[in-house]
């Protein structure tokens, strides 16, 4: 028996256009493009403002939380980007080009878009795994409604993990 294996359809890199109005080189003009894309989509855009830091250049920092469709759709997509500050400027892109896709079309929508923009806004502006206390959203945290597990180690481990200067 003489299987032939389905016909692929080749992946085309991104056009230099697409690649220009997604991607940014910082946190600053990432959100801008966010926010603007967001508009064109007909989203609904809630921010939420980090008070405890600021940009390197002393900017304001936020998380941007932009939802499309129904809001009594049965489902929903929830997309975040920038949980380490680096991967903000890829998450960013695909955030921004969803959004351009919806564009005129939200209302087509079976399920609610919910596109959280920046959910370390400090590690993105700062391009830092963390957030402006040192803490990595993925590794550290704790259920704070049962016992804290003994970790006797971590005093020795704190100060190499987080030095009073880098």
């Amino acid at each position: 028996m003489n299987q032939q294996a389905p016909a692929q359809t080749p992946v085309r890199p991104a056009s230099a256009a697409f690649t220009a109005a997604c991607f940014s080189p910082t946190y600053a003009s990432a959100r801008a493009r966010f926010l603007l894309a967001a508009d064109r989509a007909g989203a609904r855009v809630d921010v939420l403002t980090n008070t405890a830091a600021s940009a390197p250049d002393g900017g304001t920092l936020t998380s941007d939380v932009a939802v499309l469709g129904p809001p009594d759709a049965s489902g929903a997509l929830l997309v975040f980007s920038a949980t380490h500050g680096p991967e903000g400027f890829v998450g960013s892109a695909a955030q921004i080009a969803l959004l351009n896709s919806l564009a005129g079309r939200a209302e087509e929508l079976a399920v609610r878009v919910v596109l959280v923009h920046a959910i370390n806004p400090w590690g993105f502006a700062h391009i830092s795994r963390t957030t402006e206390h040192n803490v990595d959203l993925n590794r550290n945290f704790i259920d704070w409604s049962s016992v804290r597990p003994a970790n006797p180690q971590y005093a020795e481990l704190h100060p190499l993990l987080c030095p009073p200067e880098w």
